[in-house]
Formats: structure tokens, sequence, C-alpha cells
């Protein structure tokens, strides 16, 4: 080695006595023999009996009878048949019979697998090393050079040294003499690469750790015999002079000195990183180890997927045959049947088409549907099975893997076209009506964009298909495959919009596939289109119950409860705004005109009532949040109010649908409509609330008194205030640390000012909102809706108000009221 970490080796090169050629039929031929010989060994049989009974098979096929001559012959044959890897990974365990019980030392290592005997030189490393006579390179008409019987080799180190976490610390440097071997490819020459590994431990210098050493080498000689080339990609671009040293590695004396190596976990990860051959090896490797256990379908339906993205279709389909023998209940092993058939041709389309069948009754995963559609399309050719017929039948006795692969069918081969030109418009104004300045020219376009979908969905044609795939979601929903069932169920409501049925299936879909708020808005629409929906109603009434609970993924994505936790309390202050009325024009100039520097680190509250229509809050919300680092929201009475653009737009179908709508809005934009923590020791707690009538303490609760008209409810409007309240409790289930701020849209106190005249007080506020706020230990709470600014103590809490009201009727210099200064309340 010289000072640059490089070795300079001889090398003496000889070519192999050359093995018989087969010809890729007669190579075939000659493995499956050998293979179904084979099969009649036993473990008990020693090495002289297991060649003894392959002997025939060589004999007819023209090859020597013994041992060294047959392995020869069956390393020539598999590289008679690139590509093939099943065949190939099923005939390499023929080349491990007789490798005895240890490791064999490198002359009979070099010399078994015709690589050469080893030799020793005095002054550098001397290897021996079997050569085609053609060189390495062929098939581009270049000349290869003659090497002489000893040729010097530079080897350089080879990407960076590979740390090994074994006891003693070891590690792997990996040499080779490409750049050589890339000059003189430059120069028309051709020589062969070259590659070394040296394993090294410095904890083993010393003498006294050679006990040490010589155990890391009994330890890790054997794995890096077996995948030395794998560990080195740049090795694995050229392949191995015979296949025998590739599967010669595989001995039972490797596989005793390492132990239960992962091959599962290396092939997925090979898989992964696009390395399908490697992957393939190491699903072999993991086959051998697991023998007849349940597992080996595992192995084979692996391997299988490796032979198809290679292209050897063939091997994987006998693969995935073979799994599936073992595992014919595993939807997998049929969808590996049903590609490599179809990727085979016509002559195999039928038993894809019978196979994908199989995978989508056992398991309608979205792959195995489409892998269905397609090869029914391809299979039927323009026919139109009885499959829908068959596909209700048995959705009728409850066979629901049938039924939906009876529906798939009867989609891939349905003579309707999906309007996709139209579809894909209305989506586009749909989203450009939210995002739009101008309402009166986006609802203009939304409407004609609507008028255009409604007529191309309108056919008899069109229906059948959304009532497929309305069905088909049904099915799917039954066999709690919930994701497929919701694309569905869209697509039957993209067809269908008006179809309560459809609606009623997407919502089932969704509730079951954990998004309750989704749901929600599905049914509603459903019992708006048919209010006397017994399923619409029961799907109301779950969401209504499990929205509360907010143990959904979105509701776990929006509690960010712990975020500011450790930002200092000192430079912390939260201001407190209510009533904003953001869709007046001198409110939102007011907005606009906040300094957009000096709140930068603090936290503004808003006690509802931002503006009327979803579009006008967003913006609002939007505005303020660019003003502030954290911004808190409760809707209030007019922010879920049903504006006549949303109602003439379809926009939500009732009020707790637009209060879902803009939690998902604020969800997007940054702003908390859940508790957090602001800073060190101080947290804000929302507090979703609405009036209750008892409120009124001069006169009696009148149920028909018609407030707030524009906002429509599913509950009883006297009780909704409790369904509110609930929104709150799973939040209140402990006393929060430090200091707690809440916050409301309504009033919680009799006691704090509000105007009073006529019934107006059943329409103000719930003194139940102060029982949730004592229950947090509320050291302030604000609030709004009664657009009167005060700021008042009652039992050791202060409550504010802070409303902006209506400013064009105001001269009043206003600015959001300090609630925390970073010490006090």
């Amino acid at each position: 080695m010289d000072d640059d970490g490089c070795f300079r080796v001889t090398c003496c090169f000889r070519a192999p006595e050359t093995p018989q050629a087969f010809s890729p039929e007669k190579a075939r031929r000659f493995l499956k023999d050998m293979l179904a010989a084979s099969e009649a060994l036993t473990d008990g049989m020693d090495s002289e009996s297991r060649w003894a009974r392959l002997a025939p098979v060589a004999s007819e096929a023209q090859v020597a009878t013994d041992p060294e001559s047959i392995r020869r012959a069956i390393g020539s044959a598999l590289q008679a048949i690139p590509g093939e890897w099943a065949l190939i990974a099923k005939s390499v365990k023929l080349l491990q019979f007789g490798l005895g019980a240890s490791l064999p030392s490198l002359p009979e290592f070099l010399e078994r697998h015709k690589l050469g005997s080893a030799s020793t030189g005095s002054d550098a490393m001397n290897f021996h090393c079997g050569q085609r006579v053609q060189g390495s390179r062929q098939g581009d008409g270049r000349r290869s050079k003659q090497l002489p019987s000893k040729e010097e080799v530079f080897l350089r180190p080879l990407g960076e040294v590979m740390p090994l976490f074994t006891k003693p610390h070891s590690s792997l440097t990996f040499y080779s003499n490409l750049e050589e071997v890339a000059q003189e490819w430059d120069r028309g020459a051709n020589i062969l690469p070259v590659f070394a590994v040296c394993l090294a431990s410095a904890a083993c210098a010393a003498p006294e750790a050679e006990a040490d050493w010589k155990q890391l080498e009994e330890t890790l000689l054997p794995v890096l015999e077996a995948s030395i080339f794998q560990l080195m990609p740049a090795a694995r671009s050229h392949k191995p002079l015979c296949i025998a040293d590739f599967a010669a590695a595989a001995t039972a004396a490797a596989s005793e000195a390492t132990g239960s190596a992962p091959w599962r976990r290396l092939g997925a990860d090979s898989f992964r990183r696009s390395d399908f051959w490697l992957a393939a090896h190491y699903y072999t490797r993991w086959m051998v180890d697991v023998g007849e256990h349940p597992e080996q379908a595992v192995a084979l339906s692996n391997r299988a997927a490796c032979f198809a993205k290679v292209g050897d279709f063939l091997g994987s389909l006998e693969d995935a045959r073979a799994a599936k023998a073992l595992r014919p209940d595993w939807g997998r092993t049929w969808a590996r049947v049903g590609f490599a058939a179809q990727n085979l041709g016509q002559d195999y389309l039928e038993e894809a088409f019978h196979a994908y069948r199989q995978a989508v009754e056992l398991d309608p995963s979205r792959d195995n549907l489409q892998g269905l559609a397609q090869v029914a399309m391809e299979f039927f050719s323009g026919k139109q099975p009885e499959e829908y017929a068959h596909g209700n039948t048995s959705w009728g006795s409850k066979n629901f893997g049938q039924a939906v692969a009876g529906y798939t069918i009867a989609l891939a081969t349905h003579p309707a076209k999906l309007p996709i030109a139209e579809m894909e418009a209305f989506a586009r104004k749909e989203e450009e009506l939210r995002d739009a300045e101008s309402r009166i020219n986006a609802e203009e376009s939304f409407r004609e964009a609507t008028r255009k979908v409604q007529q191309a969905t309108s056919s008899e044609d069109v229906f059948g298909l959304a009532a497929l795939y309305a069905n088909r979601a049904a099915s799917l929903c039954h066999m709690r495959f919930w994701d497929a069932a919701v694309q569905d169920a869209q697509m039957a409501t993209q067809l269908q919009r008006e179809w309560p049925k459809a609606r009623c299936r997407l919502g089932v879909a969704l509730l079951g596939a954990g998004r309750p708020e989704d749901a929600y808005v599905q049914f509603a629409w459903a019992l708006a289109l048919d209010s006397h929906s017994a399923v619409a109603r029961q799907g109301l009434e779950a969401c209504l119950t499990a929205i509360p609970k907010w143990r959904h993924r979105r509701a776990e994505q929006r509690l960010r409860l712990e975020k500011d936790r450790v930002r200092p309390r000192a430079s912390t202050k939260v201001w407190v705004l209510s009533d904003l009325h953001f869709d007046t024009k001198s409110n939102a100039e007011w907005c606009n005109a906040l300094d957009d520097a000096k709140f930068q680190d603090d936290v503004l509250i808003v006690a509802g009532n931002v503006a009327e229509t979803l579009q006008s809050i967003i913006r609002g919300l939007k505005v303020l949040r660019s003003k502030f680092r954290r911004l808190f929201y409760v809707p209030g009475n007019r922010d879920l109010a049903l504006n006549a653009s949303e109602v003439r737009t379809a926009r939500f179908p009732d009020s707790i649908a637009k209060l879902l709508g803009l939690l998902g809005a604020c969800d997007q934009i940054g702003v908390d409509m859940f508790p957090a923590a602001v800073c060190q020791d101080v947290y804000v707690v929302p507090l979703y609330s609405w009036y209750n009538a008892e409120f009124d303490k001069k006169s009696r609760p009148d149920p028909n008194h018609g407030f707030d008209s524009q906002c429509v409810w599913p509950l009883d409007p006297n009780q909704l205030w409790k369904w509110m309240l609930k929104l709150n409790e799973a939040f209140l289930a402990g006393p929060l640390p430090g200091t707690v701020l809440t916050f409301s849209h309504f009033v919680p106190l009799t006691t704090l000012p509000f105007d009073g005249q006529g019934k107006q007080a059943q329409a103000m506020g719930c003194e139940e909102i102060e029982d949730q706020l004592r229950r947090v230990r509320s050291a302030a709470h604000a609030y709004g809706h009664s657009s009167i600014r005060t700021s008042q103590v009652h039992g050791g809490v202060a409550f504010v108000n802070q409303a902006v009201g209506l400013l064009e009727d105001s001269e009043v210099e206003l600015s959001p009221r300090l609630l925390f200064d970073g010490q006090v309340v």
C-alpha cells in the first residue's frame, strides 16, 4: 500500500476450462430436468449419493457425471438464460450440494469456481484469476486485449470507508482499477475490472487482541464472500464470471456462521432502491431460511414482484403461481399472477382476468381494482357482460367481494363515457368562486358551469355509471375498504350531484374513514335533497355525536397545545377584538391599517362576528394573521348565517356545515380554533357557544323569537347551545397549568352590560359558558356580541369586550385591547 492508500497487486490470469455451451432452449430443459431430479433428494443423503442421483440427467445432456463437471455445466446453463431470474434462483441451490460443513480455504474457493489457484509472491500480493477468453466487454466490435500470464494492477480506494458496528469496531474499504479500465477503454484496449475489499480493525492491532480478530474473521468473512458484489454498487454493473460465484456463497456453513440474516428487510430495502436483481437474491436467501414456513408464500410473492420489475414475466408468473398455491386466501398472490399474465399477451389473458377477479374478491385495493378493469376491457373487447346483474345478486347474498368484482367489470365495459371536460370545468369554477373578488361575475360563471355539467350528466347511461360507482362504494364499505369507497362515492356524487343515495354512500364511507366533519356535510346535503331519508338522518346524528369528541385525524392535527409552550412569557402580549364586520368598507380599511410591525410577537383573540360570507371571513382573518404572531378565533352568529350568495351557489347545506368549513379554512391559513399555549405557562382556550333563551330573566322564553333566521340548523335552535358547549368538553378534562385566557362570542354573565330591550336578552348569552371557563380556572375571559365595550371583574375573573362594531357610525379611535401584558392580566 502506498501513502495514498492505494494497493499495487500482481494478478495471474488464465482462461478456465471451457464448459459445455448451451443454447437457451437446451439450458432451460437441462436445468428443469436437474430440478426435477433434485426433488427426490432427502436431507439425510450424503454428498456422493446426491450427485449420483443427478448423474443420469447429466449423462443424457452429454455432460460428464463427476460433481465438478455437473456444477460447471449448471453454471454454463445459467449463463445461457440471462434475465430468467425465477429459473436461475431455483437452480442455484443445485450448486450448493456437497460443499461440506466448513467454509473452503482461499485456494479451494478460487479453484472450485474456476477463478484459478492462489499463490504468493515475495514483494506483492498475487492472485490467479479466471477470465473469459472474449474479455469483459462484449458485442461492441472492439478487440480484447490479450492478457499476459501476470499483470500488475493498481487498485485505488473506491468510495468512502464503511464503518461496521461490530465489537470490536471494524471497517471495510473498497478498491478497484476502474480508472485504469476507463483509460484503457478510451485507447481502444480492454482489460478486466478488478475489485478488492479490505477488512480492518485498529482495535485488533495489539497482539493480545488476536482472539478478537479471529472472531471477526470467522463472523464477517462468510458474509463478505456472500455479498461482496452486492455491497459494491460499482461492481454490480460487471456481471461475475460465473453464476456459480454468486450462488456458492449461499452455503449451509455461511448461514451457520452468520446466524439468521435479515434477508426480508434487505430485500425490501433493495426493492425500494429499484435494485430488483439484488432484492430477488435476498428474497431467495430468505426462502432458503424459512423452508416450509408459511412465509414461503410471502418470499415467492416478493420475488415475483422483482422479476416483474426486470421484465421476466414468465419467471414472475411461475413464482406467483407457487405463492398462490401456498396462500390461496391472500389477494396479493392472485394480483401477482394477474399482473404477470397480463404482460405475457393474449395467450395468458384469460388467466390474468380470473386471477385479478379473485384478487379483487379477496382484496379490493385500488391497484387490484384498476388491474381488473384494464384486463376486463381487453378480455371482453367491446362486449358488455351481464356483470351488473351479477354484482346485484352477490350484493343480495351479502357476498360483497364478488359484488365489487362484478361492479368493477361492469364499469370497465360500460358504454357511457365520463363527462370529464364538464366535470373539470365545474371544479375550476367552484374553486374560482371561493377566491373571487367579484362575486357577481364569479357566480354567473359558476351557474353556467353547473348548467353544463347537469346537461352532460342527465342521460340514463351516465346515471347508470353513477349507480355502479355508488353500489361498489357500498360494497367496499361492507368490506371496510373505506378509502376506495370514498373515491367511488365521490365519483357517484360528481355524476349525480342531486342524488341523495350517492350523498349517503359518500357520508358512510367518510364516516368509516374517520372523517366525520366531511361525512356530516354529505349527510346534510342528502337530508336537504330528501327530508325523509332515514339513512341521512341516522348518519347526521352519528356525525353530531362523533364531532364533539375530536378523536379523528384532522382534529388531532388541529390541536397544537404545546407549540409555543417554551416561548418567553415576558415578551408575549395577548390582545382582544370582536365583532369586526370586515365585509364593510370602513372596517376592512381599519383592519388593513393596523401596524404591520407592532404586533409581530403578539397574539390576537377574535371573539366572533368577523363577516357574513366564508370568503369575507377568511379574507379578514388573513389580514389580521399577517399582523400578529398567532390568531385565535371562534365564530359568532353572523359568521354562521347562510348569506344569500352562499344559498344561490349551494355553498353549504346548513350552518353546522359552515362551521366545519370555517374549521377547515382556518387550518389552511394557520388560525387557531383549538386551545394552545402561547408562551410559557400561558394558554388561550376558545369556547364555542350559542345563546340560551333562559339568559333572559325578565320574560318567558319564546321558542318562536325569530332571531338569526339566516342560520339553518339540523337541531332544535333552542337546544343548539347544548351541542355547542359539548364541542368544548374534550378540552376541559383537567385544569391547565399557569395563566388561562378563555374567550367566547356570546355573553357569559347576566351581570355584564348588554341591550336587554324587548326580547333581545333571549339571543344574547348563555350562563353555562361561565361554568366551563371556571372549570379551566380562567384568569380572564373575552367575549363579543353585545357591542358594548367594557372591562369588569366578577368572581376573580376579568371579563373584557372590545367590539369593533360598524366604524362608519363611530367617531371613536379604536385599537385592540390588551388582555395580557406578559406578566399579568
